[in-house]
C-alpha cells in the first residue's frame, strides 16, 4: 500500500535566502522583493542567488514578485532583483542581481543597465560645497539662489565657486542672501547682500573679495550693484600719523575742523586730509586762537592774525590771513580765498623793531609816533614815506592818503620822543627831539645822522629834516653832556668831554683829557665794564665781557696782539665759544674769585678755543652740562658737550692762523666744574699741521660723568699737577693722542686713565713675518761617550739641497760629509705642539716624566732594570691591559638557573689567562647572562701584560655554578705600553717597546718597533745590537711615540707599448721614465700615477740605456748610459740629448753620483769589461777616465760616508777615499758562499743583496727537521740550502780604504734563493726578487715583508729603480720578458721619535728619523703610548719636502762625552711658527722704536708691544730684523709665514709719573657720596675697581708709576709693592740687576763677590762654562751622572763606591760586602808583584753561521714568547 508524507506536500518558509545554506524542495525564500520555491534540494552558492537561479536544471522557481526597500544606495553591497534603493533624488529598482560599485565617486554609473528608475524627486543637499560629487536633480543653496543639478559632476574649488559649472545647474528659486558687513578674503556669490560703509550692495558676479581693507570692496566694484545709499558718522577724521590709516567709504561722515564732510570716494586716509575725496555736508565755525603757520586749518576755523580776526574758507596751511584783506559782507567766499576778514582790531606790539615780523592790525610806536600795520611786513620802517604823502589810518585800506602809494603802516597818533644830544651815529625818525648846542630840534623827516649830504640841526636852514622846537641861549658853547666851559683869557670856550677811560689833567697850564694807566696790548675786563669802543684799555674803563675783549683784539690782531687780558674778580656769563687770539693770555684775579660760565643756552659749546701761545690762568670755569653718549666697543662714553679749553678749529683743518706753531697754550691754576662735559680737549684732527698741543699746570677737573683731559688724533698735552674728580674718564687718549703727566691724580669716577686706538692718518711701518729664517734644529746629539751617533731633530726643515752640519763638543775628529746629504720627501718636518684650547698648558697631562736608572744586565732581547726600582706592578711600564674582548664562548642554556630570573649580572668577576706572564690578580669583569645563556663581558679592570688573542677563562662557579662549561673569551684590544731607551753605556742608542715586566727578577722583555719582533732597534740604522748589557747601561723608561706607517701600494702601469725593456727605469717628482728595448719610441715618460705614457723626445744618437742616475747636484740631470758612444742627458725625462755628449763605448753597467752641491758634483760609471772608470764633473756633458786597477767584472758602484765602493758579482770589493782617484781592495762584501745580485747605499749604510751559491750544515730540531735552531740545545745537524739575504756595512772614510766591516742583517725575512734587486730612496730600502717578493727596510738592518707583486710576463729583473722627489719614495721594477707593463711600488720610511716630558707634559718631540711618503692632506696619526697620561697632547703633524735626514759621517769622532751640539746651515729652512718674545721679520720699511704697536692681521684680540728691534741684514725699506715683543707670542696665536704686519708709532698713550689713583670705580659725584665714602665705607655697588685705573684698548697704552688709595705702589703691570703687607710682585720677562752691589732675598745675600747671576739653567752639559749661570738641581745631577758614566772624565773624591766596589785612599780597592771582586775583561797590569797573569784566549763564533741562524730565526714569526729566566712558554727560542 502506498505511503504519503504530508510534509512533502506543504511549503516551508525559510525567510531570506542565505549563501552556503541547505535547501530542500518546496522551501520558500525571499530574495530581494521576490519569493522563490526550491525545485531541487541543494546547498546554496556561497556568493550569489543568481548562480543558483540560473543553474541548469533550475534550483528555484519564481513564486511571487514584490519589492524590498534598501534605503540609500551603498558601495560593495549585493543587490537582488526588485530591491529598491534611493540614489540622490531617484528611487531605483534592481533588474538584475549584482554587487554594487566599490567607487562612491562614480556611484551607480557602472550598473545603470541593471537598474530601472522607479520614482524621481529632487535631492536636497543644503549649501553648495566645493570638491563635492553632485548628481542630477540635486538641490543646493548657493547664496540667495536655489539650484537644481542638470548634469552629474564634481564641484570646483572655493575660489572658482559654482560659477565654474554654471551650465550644469538650473535656477529653481531666487532671493537675496544677507551677509552683513563686507569682509576681506570672502567668497561672495550672486544676490549676496552686504553693507559697506553706509551703502547696501548686491553681488552680481561671484568672486572672492579683496585681501585687505585698503583695497576694499572698490577693487571689485563692477561685481556689485548699489541697493541703498545712506550715511554713517565716523567722528573726527583720522590720518595715518599714528596708525596705518582709516578706510573711509562712500557715505561716511567725518568731522574735520568745525565742518562735517561726506565721503564721496572710498579711500584710506593719509597724513593729511584729502579734500578732493569729500564734500562739505554741514559747514561750521571753530575758534582756533592765534594763527599758526604750522597749523592745518579747515573751513570755518576762526583765528586772530595781528589785530584782525579771520575765518578760514579752505583747507590750508601756511597761508597768512591778511594776504587778501577782504571784508566779510555776507556773501560766500568759499573757494575764492583762503581767509575772510571778520573783525578789525588792534594788537599792541610796543616799540618798532627792525627784525620783528608784523601782521595786519599790529600797533607799534616808532619813537614819538604810533602806527598800525595794514600789511604784513618785516623791516619796513613805519615813517619811510614823505610826510606829504603819509597815509593816515583808513581801515581796510593799504594806500596812502592820496591813494597813490602802497603802504605797510598807517599813522594813528603823532607825538614826540626825546633822543638826547644829537649824534652823527644815530638814525632819526619823525617826532624825535634832540639837543644841540643848547637848542632842541624836532625831526620832520627820517634820516641817518651821519649822512654826508645832511647838515647839523643848527645849520638846516631849509628845515628839510629839523625844525627848532625850543630855542637856546645865544653864545652857549656847550654841546654834549660832559662838555666843560672854560676861559682862554679872552672868551668862554668849550673843553669837550673826553673818551671813556680818560682823566682830566693840566698840561702846560691848560686842562686836557688823557688816559690814566693805559699800557699797550694790555686789556681789562671787569663787572660794570662796557663792551664798546674806547673801553677795555684801562682798568678804570674795562670791557664787560671776555668774549668782547678777544673779539676786539681779533679786529686788529696784527697791532693788538700778543696781549694780556686781565679779568677782575667777578662772575662772567659769556656767550661761547670764546676764540682766543694767538699770543693772548687771559688772566683772572684769583682762581676762586674769578668765575666764568656760559650764558644760558650755551652750556654745550666750547668755552675757550685757543691758538698758538695762548694762556688761561687763575679762574674757575663752570656751568657746562650735557649727557653721556652710548658706550663704544670698549666701554668709553663721550659727552655731547664741548670742552672748557679746546683747540680753535678756525675755518677748517687747513686754517694755519689757528695752528700751534711754536708755543703751546698754557693753562695754569684753573679749576673746571661741570656735568657730562670735557675739561680740556686737544683734537689733532682740527689742524693739518703745527704741534697740536696744550700744556697745563695746577689744573683741576671736577666734572661728574665727564672727561677730564682728552687728546684725540695726534693731539698732545703735558700735564703737571692736573687732577680729575668724579669723571667718567680722567685722562683719555684716542686715535693717537698723547698725554704725558706727572704728579697728578685721577680720583673717583668710573675710569682713571684710558688709551684707545691709533692715529688713522699715520703711514704705518710695514714688514712681513719670516717664519723661515732659521735652519733645521737638532738640539739632541746622540753619542756613546766616544763617537757621535746621530741627531735628534725638533724641526728638520724643508727645501734642503745643501746643508752644512757643524758638530762641537768635548771630543774631536768628527767629520760630516756635507757634500752628500740625506733628504726626505713627504716627510715630517715638525711635530708642532698646539694649544689645548682650554686654560691648561700644551703637551697633555699626566705623562711619565721618565724613569732613569742603571741596568743590572741584559741581552739582545731583554734588560734587567735596576734592583732599586720601586715599581710594584707591571702596569706602569707594560700597560697592555685588556680594553675589549672578542670571541666569547657560545650561548649555553645551562648557565641560566631560571630563565624568568634572567638576565643575571655578575660584577667583580675574576678569571685566568693562558698567558703566564699576564697580571690577572687585579683583572675583573662584569658578566651579564641573558635568558638564552649568552654572555656579554665588560672589562672593569684589565690587569696588564696581556697580548691580543690571549684566552681568558672564567669558572662556572663564578657565574652561578649552574653546571655549565667555563666561560672563555679572547683579548680583543689592549692598552699601550712604554718605551725603554738606553741613554748611556753599553747599548746606548738602542730602544724597544716594553712587552713584559717581571717584578721579582726586574727583567723587561723587549719588542723592536721596526717589525714587532723581539729585540732592540737602534737610532743609527745598521748599528749592531749589543748582545750583553751591563751596569754601565743607563736606561730611561718613557712614553712611546708611534707614528703611523706611510701608505704602501703597488701598481701595474700600462705603457701601451709591448716590448722587452731595458733594465733601468726611474723618475723624478711626478714623472716616471722607462726605456723599451726595441721599440721605435726609445724613451717614455708618464704622469705620477703611470696611467698615461708619452714618447720622450730623443735625437738620432740616443743610446738605449743599461744604467741611469738622477743627479742631486749641480744641474740635477738624468744621465743614462748604454753600450754606445754617447751619453744620454735629460733635465726632466721628457726630452733627451745625446749627440753632443761623447763617451767611450763600453758595456756600462752601473753609474752613481758622489759628493754634490748646487755648483759641483762627481759621477762615476763602471763597465764590466774594463777596470777603467768614466768620470764626469760636468753633468755628463764630458767625461774623463780613471784606471782603477780593479780588473774586469765590476757590477756595482756607490758612494757614501766619504767613500766610493765598487763591487763585483762574487763579492770582491774595492774602496776609494780620495773621490775615485785611487782604489784599494777591501774586505769582501759577503762570504764566498754568496754572490752579490745588487748593491745600494743610503742613510749611512752600504747594503748588498746576496744570493747563495752553496750549502751549509746547521743544528736542527729533530721534531721539525725543516727548522734550523740556534739556541745550542741540539747537537744534531743537517745540510740546509742557504737563503738569499742582505749584508750591510757602515764603513766610512775615517777607517781607511781597505778595512770595511760587513755583517748580515738582523732580519731579512727571506727564505728563498732567488736573485734580489734593491735600491734606496728617501729613508727606505726596497728589495724585489725575480718572483715579485718584496722586502722594505727603513734602516737596512731589519726588513719587513710586503705584499707580493706578480711579474706581468716572466720574471722581474733583479734590479730596483728608485724615483726621487715627489710624494715620497717610489720604486720601479722591470720584467725581463716582453710586456706592456712597468710595475711600481709606493712606500715610505716610518718616522721615529721620542718625547721630552717635564712635570707631566710633553715639551717637545725629538725625531731621529723624519720618515717619508706621507700625505700632507692626511698626515699620519701620532700615537702617544703612555700608561700614566690623563690627557692627550694636541699636536699638528707638518709634512714637507726635501726634509733633512741624519747627517752622513765620514768620521764619527772620538771622546765626545759632553757639551755636544750641532749647528746646521743650508739652502733650506724651517717653517717654524714663531712663539715667545721675539719674531723675525723681512721687508721692514723702517726700524721701529721701543713701545711701538705691532699688529698681526690674523690676531685680532692682541696688539703686541715692541721692545727692541735688531737689524739682521739689509737697509730700509728692506730690513731683516729681530723684534722683541710683549706679551709673548702663544702657540695658538702664532701666525703663518709671510703674513703682512703693520707697526704703528702714533698710538694713543698716557704716560704717568708719580700719579695717584684714588678710589677709581666708585662713580660720579652722586654715586661716590663723598664724604660718606670715607665716613661710612664703600657700598657693594660702587666699591673701588683697581682694573679700571688704567684701560688699554685697540693699541692704546697707559704707562704709569702710581699709588692707590691704600698706598700700594705699581709700575705698570710689571712691578707692584703692597705696602700693607710688604709683598713685592715682579712680572717681567727680564730682570736686570746690573749695577747692584748686593741683593738680599730673605736670609740669602748675593753680593760682595762681584758675581753676577743672569740665568738659572736646566741645561745638563754645562756647555756655557759660565760664572753667571746657576744650574738647577736636576741639571747638576744629570751632569754628575754623565761625568761618572761617560768613561772619559776624572773624578776628584775621597772615596767612590760603585755597586759594592769601593775606591779610596788613592790606591786602595776593596769590596764593601766582603765579596770577591770579579774582573770579567782583560786587565793590563803594569806591575804585579808576586806572580804573572795567565793569558786567556776566546773563540769567535763563525760569522756566516750567525747570519744563517738569524735568517731562520725569523721563521718563528712574531707570536713567540720570551724566556723570563727558565719559565718560558709558547714558541721555540
Amino acid at each position: 500500500m502506498a505511503q504519503f508524507n504530508l510534509a512533502r506536500i506543504r511549503y516551508n518558509w525559510k525567510n531570506v535566502w542565505l549563501p552556503g545554506a541547505t535547501y530542500i524542495k518546496d522551501d520558500i525564500v525571499r530574495n530581494g522583493g521576490n519569493t522563490y520555491i526550491c525545485m531541487v534540494g541543494h546547498v546554496s552558492d556561497q556568493t550569489s542567488f543568481k548562480t543558483d537561479l540560473t543553474a541548469t536544471p533550475g534550483k528555484w522557481l519564481l513564486n511571487a514578485e514584490g519589492y524590498a526597500w534598501k534605503n540609500n544606495w551603498q558601495v560593495n553591497v549585493r543587490y537582488a532583483v526588485n530591491d529598491l534603493f534611493k540614489y540622490n533624488g531617484v528611487i531605483y529598482r534592481v533588474l538584475e542581481e549584482h554587487l554594487s560599485n566599490s567607487n562612491a565617486t562614480t556611484g551607480i554609473s557602472a550598473d545603470l543597465g541593471k537598474l530601472q528608475a522607479y520614482a524621481k524627486t529632487p535631492n536636497w543637499r543644503i549649501d553648495w560645497t566645493p570638491a563635492t560629487r553632485y548628481r542630477v536633480d540635486d538641490l543646493v543653496k548657493y547664496g540667495g539662489i536655489l539650484y537644481q543639478c542638470l548634469e552629474e559632476h564634481t564641484s570646483s574649488t572655493t575660489v572658482a565657486g559654482l560659477e565654474q559649472d554654471q551650465s550644469r545647474w538650473d535656477i529653481v528659486a531666487r532671493s537675496d542672501d544677507w551677509k552683513s558687513n563686507w569682509t576681506v578674503s570672502t567668497r561672495y556669490v550672486k544676490d549676496d547682500l552686504v553693507r559697506y560703509g553706509a551703502t547696501l550692495y548686491r553681488c552680481n558676479t561671484g568672486h572672492t573679495s579683496a585681501t585687505t581693507t585698503i583695497l576694499g570692496l572698490e577693487q571689485d566694484s563692477a561685481k556689485w550693484d548699489t541697493v541703498l545709499e545712506g550715511i554713517v558718522y565716523k567722528g573726527e577724521w583720522q590720518g595715518n600719523l599714528d596708525s596705518s590709516g582709516i578706510r573711509y567709504k562712500v557715505g561716511d561722515i567725518v568731522k574735520y575742523g568745525p565742518t562735517l564732510w561726506k565721503c564721496k570716494t572710498a579711500h584710506s586716509s593719509l597724513a593729511s586730509f584729502d579734500e578732493a575725496k569729500f564734500d562739505i555736508w554741514c559747514p561750521g565755525l571753530g575758534y582756533e586762537a592765534v594763527w599758526n603757520s604750522a597749523a592745518v586749518y579747515q573751513p570755518g576755523d576762526i583765528v586772530i592774525y595781528g589785530g584782525y580776526t579771520y575765518v578760514s574758507m579752505t583747507n590750508n596751511t601756511s597761508s597768512p590771513p591778511s594776504v587778501t584783506g577782504v571784508f566779510y559782507e555776507g556773501e560766500s567766499l568759499q573757494g575764492l580765498y583762503d581767509w575772510e576778514l571778520m573783525i578789525t582790531g588792534y594788537q599792541m606790539k610796543g616799540e618798532w623793531d627792525n627784525g620783528t615780523a608784523y601782521r595786519t592790525g599790529d600797533v607799534v610806536r616808532n619813537k614819538g609816533f604810533v602806527y598800525i600795520a595794514v600789511r604784513d611786513s618785516t623791516g619796513q620802517q613805519p615813517d619811510a614815506l614823505d610826510p606829504e604823502s603819509r597815509g593816515y589810518y583808513d581801515p581796510g585800506s593799504t594806500r596812502s592818503t592820496e591813494g597813490s602809494v602802497n603802504m605797510y603802516w598807517q599813522l594813528l597818533i603823532t607825538g614826540i620822543y626825546y633822543r638826547g644830544e644829537w649824534l652823527t651815529s644815530q638814525a632819526y625818525v619823525l617826532g624825535d627831539i634832540v639837543a644841540h648846542k643848547g637848542t632842541t630840534y624836532k625831526c620832520i623827516q627820517a634820516h641817518a645822522g651821519d649822512d654826508s649830504s645832511l647838515v647839523t640841526p643848527d645849520l638846516d636852514t631849509t628845515n628839510s629834516y629839523w625844525v627848532t622846537y625850543i630855542g637856546g641861549t645865544p653864545g652857549n658853547v656847550l654841546q654834549y653832556r660832559g662838555d666843560l666851559r672854560t676861559h682862554d683869557g679872552s672868551n668862554h670856550t668849550k673843553l669837550a668831554i673826553g673818551s671813556p677811560g680818560q682823566a682830566l689833567k693840566v698840561v702846560n697850564g691848560t686842562g686836557t683829557w688823557e688816559r690814566l694807566g693805559e699800557v699797550a696790548k694790555v686789556y681789562y675786563v671787569a663787572p660794570g665794564g662796557k663792551d664798546d669802543a674806547g673801553f677795555g684799555l684801562t682798568i678804570s674803563a674795562p670791557f664787560a665781557s671776555i668774549k668782547y675783549a678777544t673779539q676786539y683784539i681779533l679786529q686788529d690782531e696784527a697791532n693788538r696782539a700778543p696781549a694780556t687780558i686781565f679779568v677782575s674778580t667777578g662772575l662772567y656769563e659769556e656767550i661761547t665759544p670764546i676764540n682766543v687770539p694767538a699770543g693772548v693770555a687771559i688772566v683772572g684775579d684769583e682762581l676762586r674769585s674769578t668765575t666764568v660760565k656760559p650764558r644760558v643756552g650755551y652750556e654745550t659749546l666750547d668755552m675757550f678755543r685757543v691758538r698758538n701761545g695762548c694762556g688761561i690762568r687763575n679762574m674757575t670755569l663752570q656751568g657746562m652740562s650735557g649727557v653721556l653718549g652710548s658706550a663704544d666697543n670698549y666701554g668709553a662714553q663721550v659727552p655731547n658737550t664741548g670742552a672748557y679749553v679746546a683747540l680753535d678749529p678756525g675755518s677748517g683743518p687747513a686754517d694755519t692762523s689757528v695752528w700751534i706753531t711754536n708755543k703751546s697754550t698754557y693753562v695754569q691754576n684753573v679749576t673746571t666744574i661741570g656735568t657730562a662735559c670735557i675739561g680740556m680737549k686737544i683734537d689733532g684732527a682740527l689742524h693739518n699741521g703745527g704741534n697740536k698741543s696744550i700744556v697745563a699746570n695746577d689744573f683741576t677737573q671736577v666734572i661728574t660723568d665727564g672727561i677730564g683731559m682728552w687728546c684725540n688724533a695726534d693731539g698732545k698735552s703735558e700735564l703737571v699737577s692736573v687732577f680729575t674728580y668724579y669723571c667718567h674718564i680722567g685722562y683719555y687718549c684716542t686715535a693717537g693722542g698723547k698725554i704725558r703727566a706727572t704728579n697728578g691724580n685721577n680720583s673717583y669716577g668710573k675710569y682713571g686713565s684710558f688709551a684707545e686706538g691709533e692715529l688713522a692718518s699715520e703711514t704705518p711701518i710695514t714688514c712681513t713675518l719670516n717664519n723661515r729664517y732659521y735652519d733645521a734644529e737638532a738640539p739632541v746629539v746622540y753619542n756613546n761617550a766616544n763617537k757621535i751617533f746621530g741627531l735628534g731633530y725638533t724641526h728638520a726643515g724643508e727645501a734642503y739641497d745643501d746643508a752644512t752640519f757643524t758638530v762641537t763638543g768635548s771630543g774631536s775628529g768628527v767629520e760630516v760629509d756635507n757634500d752628500f746629504i740625506e733628504q726626505r720627501n713627504a716627510s715630517i718636518s715638525e711635530i708642532r705642539m698646539l694649544d689645548p684650547g682650554d686654560s691648561s698648558l700644551p703637551g697633555g697631562r699626566g705623562h711619565l716624566t721618565g724613569i732613569r736608572n742603571s741596568a743590572q744586565s741584559g741581552t739582545n732581547l731583554n734588560i734587567k732594570i735596576a734592583q732599586s726600582d720601586a715599581e710594584t706592578t707591571p702596569a706602569k711600564y707594560v700597560g697592555r691591559a685588556i680594553l675589549t674582548v672578542s670571541n666569547i664562548s657560545a650561548a649555553d642554556p645551562t648557565r641560566v638557573g631560571n630563565p624568568l630570573d634572567a638576565p643575571y649580572t655578575y660584577t667583580g668577576v675574576t678569571g685566568t689567562s693562558n698567558n703566564p706572564f699576564a697580571t690577572t690578580s687585579l683583572m675583573t669583569f662584569t658578566v651579564v647572562i641573558d635568558n638564552t645563556g649568552a654572555a656579554s663581558v665588560t672589562v672593569t679592570n684589565g690587569g696588564d701584560s696581556h697580548r691580543i688573542g690571549d684566552t681568558i677563562t672564567i669558572l662556572d662557579s663564578a657565574l652561578g655554578n649552574f653546571g655549565a662549561a667555563n666561560l672563555t673569551f679572547q683579548v680583543g684590544t689592549i692598552s699601550e705600553s712604554m718605551l725603554i731607551f738606553i741613554e748611556e753605556g753599553k747599548g746606548v742608542g738602542q730602544y724597544a717597546i716594553i712587552d713584559e715586566y717581571f717584578i721579582t727578577t726586574k727583567q723587561i722583555n723587549c719588542i723592536r718597533p721596526s717589525d714587532g719582533k723581539r729585540g732592540w732597534d737602534h737610532i743609527v740604522p745598521g748599528t749592531a745590537i749589543e748582545t750583553s748589557l751591563d751596569g754601565s747601561t743607563t736606561y730611561r723608561i718613557e712614553p712611546r711615540i708611534e707614528v703611523a706607517k706611510p701608505t704602501y701600494a703597488t701598481a701595474s702601469n700600462n705603457t701601451n707599448i709591448t716590448d722587452t725593456w731595458q733594465p733601468v727605469a726611474g723618475g723624478v717628482g711626478t714623472t716616471m721614465v722607462a726605456f723599451p728595448a726595441t721599440h721605435s719610441n726609445k724613451a717614455l715618460y708618464s704622469d705620477a700615477g703611470g696611467s698615461s705614457w708619452s714618447a720622450a723626445i730623443v735625437d738620432n744618437d740616443f743610446v738605449r740605456p743599461t744604467c741611469m742616475v738622477k743627479c742631486k747636484g749641480k744641474l740635477k740631470y738624468f744621465i743614462a748610459l748604454g753600450n754606445g758612444t754617447k751619453a744620454n742627458l735629460s733635465t726632466a725625462g721628457t726630452a733627451w740629448g745625446s749627440t753632443a755628449y761623447n763617451i767611450t763605448q763600453r758595456p756600462w753597467v752601473d753609474i752613481a753620483e758622489g759628493p754634490f752641491s748646487a755648483t759641483s758634483h762627481t759621477v762615476y760609471a763602471i763597465a764590466d769589461d774594463s777596470d777603467e772608470l768614466a768620470k764626469s764633473t760636468t753633468d755628463g756633458t764630458s767625461w774623463t777616465y780613471v784606471s782603477s786597477g780593479m780588473g774586469t767584472g765590476l757590477k756595482h758602484i756607490r758612494y757614501g760616508n766619504g767613500k766610493w765602493m765598487a763591487v763585483k758579482a762574487d763579492g770582491t770589493a774595492y774602496e776609494s777615499i780620495d773621490n775615485g782617484t785611487t782604489w784599494t781592495s777591501t774586505t769582501r762584501v759577503c762570504p764566498t758562499t754568496y754572490n752579490v745580485t745588487d748593491f745600494a747605499y743610503g742613510n749611512g749604510l752600504f747594503v748588498a743583496a746576496v744570493k747563495p751559491n752553496g750549502t751549509a750544515s746547521f743544528p736542527f730540531n729533530p721534531a721539525t727537521p725543516s727548522t734550523a735552531i740556534s739556541d745550542g740545545t741540539s747537537a744534531t745537524t743537517m745540510t740546509f740550502g742557504l737563503p738569499s739575504t742582505f749584508y750591510i756595512s757602515d764603513t766610512n772614510s775615517s777607517e781607511g780604504a781597505n778595512n770595511a766591516t760587513w755583517r748580515p742583517v738582523a732580519s731579512s725575512g727571506i727564505i728563498n734563493e732567488l736573485e734580489w734587486g734593491l735600491d734606496y730612496s728617501d729613508g727606505v730600502f726596497c728589495a724585489v726578487d725575480t718572483a715579485g717578493n718584496i722586502r722594505t727596510s727603513d734602516g737596512g738592518d731589519v726588513w719587513v715583508t710586503q705584499s707580493q707583486i706578480t711579474p706581468p710576463a716572466g720574471a722581474f729583473r733583479p734590479k730596483v729603480n728608485p724615483m726621487t722627489g715627489g710624494a715620497g719614495p717610489k720604486f720601479l721594477v722591470i720584467d725581463s720578458s716582453s710586456t706592456a707593463t712597468v710595475n711600481s711600488i709606493k712606500t715610505g720610511a716610518q718616522a721615529q721619535m721620542r718625547a721630552t716630558t717635564d712635570t707631566g707634559r710633553i715639551t717637545k718631540f725629538v725625531m731621529t728619523e723624519t720618515g717619508s711618503g706621507y700625505d700632507s692632506a692626511n698626515p699620519p696619526v701620532i700615537h702617544i703610548h703612555d700608561t700614566q697620561k690623563t690627557q692627550e697632547a694636541n699636536i699638528q703633524v707638518r709634512i714637507k719636502d726635501r726634509v733633512l735626514g741624519q747627517p752622513i759621517f765620514k768620521n764619527r769622532g772620538a771622546l765626545y762625552t759632553k757639551f755636544n751640539a750641532v749647528t746646521i746651515v743650508g739652502n733650506g729652512f724651517i717653517d717654524k711658527y714663531q712663539t715667545g718674545g721675539e719674531v723675525i721679520v723681512d721687508n721692514l720699511t723702517l726700524l721701529p722704536s721701543p713701545g711701538d704697536n705691532l699688529r698681526f692681521p690674523s690676531i685680532t684680540d692682541i696688539i703686541y708691544k715692541i721692545g727692541t728691534a735688531t737689524v739682521i741684514s739689509g737697509t730700509a725699506p728692506n730690513i731683516r730684523a729681530k723684534i722683541s715683543i710683549a706679551p709673548t707670542m702663544g702657540i695658538q696665536e702664532s701666525p703663518e709665514h709671510n703674513e703682512s704686519l703693520t707697526i704703528r708709532q702714533n698710538y694713543s698713550q698716557v704716560r704717568l709719573t708719580g700719579h695717584d689713583f684714588l678710589d677709581i670705580g666708585t662713580g660720579n659725584f652722586a654715586e661716590t657720596s663723598y664724604p660718606l665714602l670715607y665716613t661710612e665705607g664703600y657700598g657693594s655697588v660702587n666699591e673701588p675697581q683697581q682694573p679700571q685705573e688704567t684701560q688699554e684698548y685697540n693699541g692704546g697704552r697707559v704707562f704709569y708709576a702710581s699709588t692707590d688709595q691704600d698706598g700700594n705702589f705699581r709700575v705698570g703691570e710689571l712691578f707692584k709693592v703692597e705696602q700693607s703687607t710688604g709683598i713685592v710682585t715682579i712680572n717681567a720677562s727680564q730682570f736686570d740687576l746690573a749695577g747692584l752691589d748686593e741683593l738680599r732675598l730673605g736670609a740669602f745675600i748675593l753680593g760682595g763677590t762681584n758675581a753676577v747671576i743672569r740665568e738659572f739653567s736646566k741645561e745638563q752639559t754645562f756647555v756655557a762654562n759660565s760664572n753667571s749661570i746657576v744650574p738647577t738641581q736636576r741639571a747638576v745631577a744629570a751632569y754628575i751622572q754623565s761625568r761618572i758614566s761617560g768613561g772619559g772624565s776624572n773624578i776628584a773624591a775621597n772615596a767612590l763606591t760603585a755597586g759594592t766596589c769601593k775606591f779610596s785612599q788613592i790606591n786602595h780597592l776593596s769590596n764593601t760586602g766582603g765579596l770577591p771582586i770579579n774582573l770579567p775583561v782583560a786587565v793590563h797590569v803594569a806591575k804585579m808583584p808576586g806572580g804573572t797573569l795567565v793569558a786567556q784566549a776566546f773563540n769567535n763564533i763563525n760569522n756566516d753561521m750567525g747570519a744563517m741562524m738569524d735568517s731562520f730565526d725569523d721563521l718563528e714569526g712574531s707570536d713567540g714568547y720570551y724566556n723570563d729566566g727558565g719559565n718560558g712558554y709558547g714558541g721555540t727560542q
